[in-house]
């Protein structure tokens, strides 16, 4: 992680002082940064910059989650973002936007062949790039063995930014470490992303206490990664099963089925997504369009 990069100072244990209250009244203990200059709307002079966005997880981790998230909110920015589901198995990306990139086939060589490819478009064009892996895929972890990918794409103008989707488990926490052991990731933005939808209800902040202060993670923050709260989202089962996009099921629309969300499930997901720019504070400088107040229009609290 680059050294000019806003990072926030964290101390190497979270005392019962550093954990405030959210604005819903839970006990939050994710460090904040504030941005030196934040902006919802995408419109600033570092919007146009390309950027690498990689999802990482264990199997049901939340990453096709994830980037579906960042999907909708780069095309509600008005922003090029050109999509690959890398993961054969599961084509819930296509599902959802038809434009997402398929793979061939599952095969380790095809996927890295097809990685490799989608690399080399975003260094010759102006379009950022998301790759969705399978759980376990070595494809990334390869790359950056093979070359300084991301001072590469920072040589260019460009970023990789790699969001770490972990829940509660000591399984997630190596993902941390894994990656704080490969090499040339000074100039990667990694992004910890708690996923609440991973706990039992009620236990959502309380069950990852003991998470914020382990080793891997105090040392992915001293290192510059940072730290943000996916709230859980309850029908995110249903809004997959549905190929709805979040935005869509929030204002209450149907699929090409004519299937919609129940009225409980619609004014969840509209609360969901109006929880998320503050969720998406401490990373605000780092993607300009995650999320914007497009998404966020004609919603209802």
């Amino acid at each position: 992680m680059s050294k000019n990069n806003i990072v926030a100072k964290i101390p190497t244990s979270l005392t019962e002082e550093a954990i405030h209250p959210d604005s819903r009244g839970e006990t939050m203990a994710v460090p904040q940064v504030q941005p030196v200059e934040w902006t919802l709307s995408g419109r600033d002079s570092d919007a146009a910059i390309q950027t690498l966005l990689v999802t990482i997880g264990r199997g049901k981790s939340g990453k096709s989650l994830m980037s579906k998230l960042l999907i909708e909110c780069a095309r509600a920015a008005n922003l090029p973002l050109r999509a690959t589901d890398a993961d054969p198995t599961n084509s819930g990306l296509k599902d959802t936007h038809a434009d997402t990139v398929p793979v061939a086939d599952a095969d380790p060589q095809t996927v890295y062949d097809h990685t490799r490819a989608e690399i080399e478009r975003l260094l010759a064009g102006n379009a950022s790039t998301l790759l969705d892996f399978g759980a376990g895929n070595p494809t990334i972890t390869t790359l950056l063995r093979e070359l300084n990918l991301a001072g590469l794409l920072k040589r260019r103008g460009k970023w990789l930014t790699l969001f770490c989707l972990l829940g509660p488990e000591r399984g997630d926490l190596s993902q941390i470490a894994t990656f704080l052991s490969q090499p040339n990731l000074e100039d990667a933005r990694i992004v910890l992303c708690w996923n609440e939808g991973l706990v039992p209800r009620g236990r959502e902040m309380a069950a990852f206490d003991l998470y914020v202060t382990a080793k891997p993670v105090v040392e992915a923050l001293d290192r510059g990664a940072r730290l943000v709260r996916l709230p859980r989202l309850a029908p995110a089962t249903r809004i997959d099963d549905l190929g709805l996009t979040f935005r869509d099921a929030a204002l209450g629309r149907s699929n090409a089925a004519g299937q919609r969300l129940g009225g409980l499930d619609t004014q969840i997901t509209a609360e969901w997504l109006m929880r998320l720019p503050e969720s998406f504070a401490p990373i605000a400088d780092w993607l300009r369009f995650a999320p914007v107040e497009s998404l966020l229009q004609d919603l209802e609290a």
